[in-house]
C-alpha cells in the first residue's frame, strides 16, 4: 500500500533508527502533502479534562525545532484542558502513503508575535470568524453568528490587524514518537522513539 511512495522518495522503513525523529516526521509530512488526497495536516489531538479524555481534529500549521504548532481559541475546551494539563497526544493517518504517526508530549503556548504573523496570513473571513467565535460555547443562533462575522469582515477587510488576545497557537513538544508503516497481512512495521534527558533514543521495533 505504501511501497510506491517509499521508493519514490527514498524514505523506507529500513532507514530507522534516526538521530531526530521529529526531522523524519517533518520529511514524511511534506511528502504526504504532495501525495495524499485529503488534508494531511489534519491530526487527532487528545487532551485530558476533568471528566476524562477528549479528542478532536486540529490542523498542523508548522513544524519547528521545538515541536508541532496548531492554532485555536484559547477559551476553547481543548485550550483550557491543555492549560490545566499540558500532557497530550497527536495521531496522523495518511491512507495513500500507508503511514500512521503517533506523538505524545506536552503543549505550551507559542509567543504572541508568532500568533500575529500567522493570523495576518489567514483569509479575512477566517480572521473575522476567529474574532467573533466563542469556540466550544453553545451557539443559539447560527444565522446571527454569520451576520456578525460578515460585519467584522467588512470592518477589517482592508486592514492588517493583530490576533485577538484569546486566539493563538500551541506547540506540542514531543516526548515519544511512533512511526507505523502499513504492510499487507498485518505485517506492519512500527518504530518507537522516546526522549530521555533531552536526547532522542531509538527504543526499537514494536510488534504489529
Amino acid at each position: 500500500m505504501g511501497h510506491q511512495w517509499f521508493s519514490k522518495y527514498s524514505l523506507t522503513p529500513d532507514i530507522h533508527p534516526v538521530d531526530n525523529p521529529l526531522k523524519l516526521f517533518t520529511s514524511l509530512w511534506y511528502g504526504a502533502k504532495k501525495l495524499e488526497k485529503y488534508d494531511p495536516t489534519a491530526a487527532a489531538l487528545a487532551t485530558s479534562g476533568k471528566k476524562g479524555p477528549s479528542v478532536r481534529i486540529v490542523l498542523i500549521k508548522e513544524i519547528v525545532e521545538e515541536g508541532i504548532i496548531f492554532y485555536t481559541n484559547y477559551n476553547s475546551r481543548k485550550a483550557k484542558e491543555l492549560l490545566r494539563d499540558p500532557r497530550c497526544a497527536l495521531v496522523l493517518w495518511w491512507p495513500i502513503t500507508g503511514i500512521q504517526i503517533r506523538i505524545e508530549g506536552k503543549a505550551e503556548k507559542i509567543a504572541p508575535e508568532l500568533n500575529d504573523s500567522y493570523f495576518v496570513s489567514r483569509p479575512k473571513r477566517s480572521q473575522a470568524a476567529a474574532i467573533v467565535s466563542k469556540q466550544s460555547e453553545i451557539l443559539h443562533d447560527y444565522n446571527n453568528f454569520v451576520r456578525e462575522v460578515e460585519k467584522v469582515y467588512e470592518d477589517i477587510k482592508n486592514k492588517d490587524i493583530k490576533a485577538p488576545s484569546y486566539w493563538g497557537g500551541f506547540v506540542v513538544i514531543p516526548e515519544r514518537i511512533e512511526f507505523f508503516y502499513h504492510h499487507s497481512f498485518r505485517l506492519h512495521k512500527r518504530f518507537l522513539y522516546s526522549k530521555r534527558s533531552g536526547i532522542w533514543q531509538f527504543e526499537g521495533m514494536l510488534y504489529p
